[in-house]
């Protein structure tokens, strides 16, 4: 079998998990809005449904992914201390590891790959716990909150015109 490097793997994982994750939050978060034609609280269950929707994606493709890189990467230890390291997963013995969807066949051949490569529980120092990280983690966000908050407010515009230029004459 052809492994890969760690770097290929957290590649791999962040365009089939973070990116398609972000994709559904911003549907998510866009498409309530749009269809009340902008009310007030759509915006806020926009958001909600957007992070849930996120959310739920991430659960199920993370343990695909992590099927995948653990079978197709060498150095587990790294691997883990890669992800963790570019957000990809939590650290190990986090609380939100168990908000990860998996059959319990999955989970057995998880473990059965960590144990062979001695990389069952890997200490790392948790960027999401540091203060750099907290902060860096804040300004994304609010830049981003920002950013589709104006899209929003744009896309609904703009439906309301199109709407009211072709259906309202």
């Amino acid at each position: 079998m052809n492994r890969i490097s760690v770097a290929k793997a957290i590649q791999r994982g962040h365009l089939v998990v973070s990116l398609p994750a972000g994709i559904v939050q911003l549907v998510g978060m866009t498409l309530p809005f749009i269809l009340s034609a902008g009310s007030r609280g759509s915006l806020l269950v926009g958001m909600f449904l957007g992070f849930i929707l996120a959310w739920l994606y991430w659960s199920i493709a993370i343990t695909k992914w992590k099927l995948w890189a653990y079978q197709n990467v060498e150095d587990l230890v790294a691997l883990k201390q890669a992800a963790v390291n570019t957000y990809l997963i939590w650290p190990d013995g986090n609380i939100f590891n168990k908000t990860e969807i998996k059959s319990s066949a999955d989970a057995e051949k998880e473990q059965a790959a960590l144990a062979q490569a001695g990389a069952t529980f890997v200490k790392t120092k948790s960027p999401f716990l540091t203060l750099r990280g907290i902060v860096i983690a804040l300004v994304v966000t609010a830049l981003i909150a920002s950013s589709l908050f104006a899209v929003t407010v744009l896309m609904g515009v703009l439906t309301l015109a199109v709407v009211e230029a072709f259906f309202l004459k």
